[in-house]
């Protein structure tokens, strides 16, 4: 079975930047990744029982666990990252798209809908062709139209099998280490996604007299972090 995990982005330099990220795995790896991730949690002493973990909240102290420092964060992000993420062989695929027309059910949906035409084809053997997929709760969007509109169509042409129906998580627990991961891979892509060409995303950043030394030292990080991750797959959709 493969595994689907969904979330949106937004970023707070441009009002009408929108992405939409998948990470998608064998379910044999999840337990490892979920594991993993909770070890590293709790080596940097971050409290699951009572905050959750978000990319955004990396560079804020005063955002999810206050006795955790941002240099306690990033290195938690690095190690994340440093999992089998990070590997040539790597069992995780990421697919991040992302446009400049805002937070609306229909970009959403047609975003959503350009990550999925990256769709693998199931291998033969029991279990092998059922897919589960899982995306981020919003107030705004129709799950029956993410699963109508979206999901099942995208699956249909690929002859996977739905595992019950497309499940949306709502209020956190720390046993969401998928959702976890997939919110960290979003806000990472979208800071680098902001440049035309993230290859010279480097440079460009150095060079902008708009981004405050706050932000320039943001981004730098964001570029080493995403550097770790081999399939990673950023697309705009215009």
């Amino acid at each position: 079975m493969r595994l689907y995990f969904i979330d949106e982005v937004k970023n707070q330099r441009n009002n009408q930047y929108f992405g939409v990220c998948c990470v998608h795995m064998e379910h044999g790896y999840y337990q490892s990744i979920h594991e993993k991730m909770i070890k590293i949690f709790e080596r940097a002493e971050w409290n699951l029982d009572q905050y959750e973990f978000k990319g955004s909240y990396m560079f804020s102290s005063s955002r999810g666990d206050p006795q955790v420092s941002v240099e306690k964060r990033i290195e938690m992000v690095e190690q994340i990252l440093d999992l089998d993420i990070a590997k040539k062989n790597s069992k995780l695929k990421i697919e991040f798209c992302f446009n400049a027309s805002g937070d609306s059910e229909d970009n959403y949906l047609g975003l959503l809908t350009e990550c999925f035409k990256k769709l693998p084809s199931p291998h033969n053997g029991l279990g092998k062709r059922l897919c589960g997929v899982f995306v981020d709760h919003h107030d705004g969007y129709d799950p029956q139209k993410i699963r109508d509109r979206v999901i099942y169509p995208a699956i249909t042409r690929k002859e996977w099998i739905l595992l019950e129906d497309v499940h949306v998580i709502g209020q956190w627990n720390k046993q969401q280490m998928g959702m976890t991961l997939c919110d960290i891979l979003a806000y990472l892509s979208s800071w680098i996604s902001l440049f035309p060409d993230p290859s010279t995303a480097s440079e460009e950043i150095m060079n902008e007299e708009n981004i405050s030394e706050h932000d320039r030292r943001k981004y730098q990080r964001v570029i080493e972090l995403l550097a770790l991750v081999k399939k990673l797959n950023i697309r705009r959709i215009d």
